[in-house]
């Protein structure tokens, strides 16, 4: 069998409308094969494995959540370089590591075995491609791009998702329930706007978690992780559960959210719409309960521990100290519509959320406004939760180890005394995955090469 796709049958094949059939398979029991620890072969096998299939992951190296993965005997982690060995009673090959040569390579060896492969570094080389996916009740959809534009697929998978969200069932209570002034009547559901704490689930309050057990819907927020609620030991069976799971917030898809909430409540059901840190600090709080308020629907707010704090504390850092360390401002480099926060009041600290897509622009304003070059900072990313990472520096080197590490978001800034000692190096759950500078020099790839991959996943 060959190795590759012939130029003369790619030919015939670039005049269909699309190279890929879209089919619906069922892999319980498969032996599925993912070679590469990363991001994407992480989200791959997770994927798998969400759908049955016993998945072997061949990698040196894995992401802390395939750790947790393997330590609960969900999956079986072959530690060690890919070899063609590996491929014996295999069904189903992803090849995601970093090096594009060897996944062009376990396509070749899957391909002379006929068995199809997924490469996720090369769409012209792949027989296989991961579709976007949303399943309400027993319909699911799947989209995507020929391979194309993963993040376009996104888009269309969402708004397809928010459309399927707003059923014939919520709009005819909404029509019937409220009425023309606006107002829920007397048999109307109640809202409850929770705060999750910092991320990790046994951070949510015990009043928190008693009133996500009582909803009939439960909204969460992306930074929560899609395995939110399961950690919780929320039964689906009796609970709707939806996961703001992809794509950035916008005014569009808050309101998306205020609507689906007035639905299911003027309906009769009780929501819990569960958000990160809590609900009033530097969240969309306030809009949700004064949307609600104005329908006349009732509402409760159930606190939670900023990851302003919370994050700080369980990383091992003191916000505030007694001999030192006695004033602190917890801001946003964002603005509402995402413009850039260039007001920072002198503090002894400063903690600054949302700050990684503008971290020049904060460091340079910090350095205007006085603060010494040398100030002790630390960026910790995933706070609290499985992957968490910590990048520690002085204030006019952080932009670029935050760089040269891959830092992303969620993660929370902390420049002064409160970045200046850590008392402790981990949690007592043993989440903490701190970045060495020796092991990430040697395991990363570059940006560039990263973005590839992440659009060819």
């Amino acid at each position: 069998m060959p190795s590759r796709i012939s130029p003369t049958t790619r030919k015939k094949i670039s005049k269909r409308p699309g190279r890929f059939l879209t089919l619906g398979l069922d892999v319980t029991g498969w032996r599925c094969l993912v070679v590469g620890g990363g991001r994407i072969g992480a989200r791959k096998a997770m994927t798998l494995m969400e759908h049955g299939a016993k998945v072997v992951v061949c990698s040196p190296r894995i992401e802390p959540g395939l750790r947790k993965a393997v330590q609960e005997q969900k999956l079986v982690w072959k530690q060690g370089e890919y070899n063609r060995a590996r491929l014996r009673g295999v069904r189903l090959v992803v090849a995601a590591t970093h090096d594009a040569a060897l996944n062009l390579r376990i396509s070749e060896d899957a391909e002379a075995r006929g068995i199809p492969c997924c490469v996720v570094s090369a769409k012209r080389q792949t027989r296989v491609l991961f579709t976007a996916t949303h399943t309400r009740d027993d319909v699911t959809i799947a989209v995507h791009s020929q391979g194309r534009s993963p993040r376009r697929s996104a888009e269309v998978r969402d708004r397809i998702a928010r459309w399927l969200s707003a059923d014939v069932e919520s709009s005819a209570a909404h029509i019937d329930d409220v009425t023309s002034s606006g107002r829920c009547k007397a048999t109307c559901g109640k809202v409850y706007i929770i705060g999750a704490g910092p991320g990790a689930a046994d951070l949510v309050t015990v009043r928190g978690l008693q009133a996500i057990r009582r909803a009939d819907l439960v909204i969460y927020d992306r930074i929560l992780g899609r395995d939110f609620t399961e950690q919780l030991g929320l039964d689906s069976k009796y609970s709707q559960v939806e996961w703001l799971g992809a794509g950035r917030m916008g005014p569009a898809r808050q309101s998306d959210i205020n609507h689906r909430m007035l639905a299911a409540a003027v309906s009769g059901r009780t929501v819990a719409r569960v958000k990160n840190g809590d609900p009033f600090v530097f969240g969309r709080g306030t809009e949700e309960i004064e949307f609600l308020h104005k329908h006349g629907v009732p509402c409760e707010i159930i606190p939670g521990v900023s990851s302003a704090l919370g994050v700080l504390s369980g990383a091992g850092y003191a916000v505030t100290a007694r001999e030192r360390g006695r004033s602190v401002v917890i801001t946003s480099a964002q603005l509402a519509g995402g413009a850039f926060n260039d007001q920072y009041p002198k503090a002894d600290s400063v903690i600054v959320l949302m700050a990684i897509g503008m971290l020049g622009k904060v460091v340079d304003r910090l350095l205007a406004d006085g603060w010494s070059p040398d100030t002790p900072t630390v960026i910790i990313e995933r706070g609290t939760q499985a992957g968490e990472r910590e990048v520690a520096g002085r204030l006019r080197q952080i932009n670029v180890q935050a760089k040269e590490h891959d830092i992303e978001s969620p993660a929370i800034l902390a420049v002064g005394t409160v970045a200046a000692r850590k008392y402790v190096s981990g949690g007592p759950t043993g989440r903490r995955s701190a970045v060495g500078r020796e092991e990430v020099l040697n395991s990363r790839v570059t940006r560039q090469h990263l973005r590839m991959l992440e659009e060819l996943d």
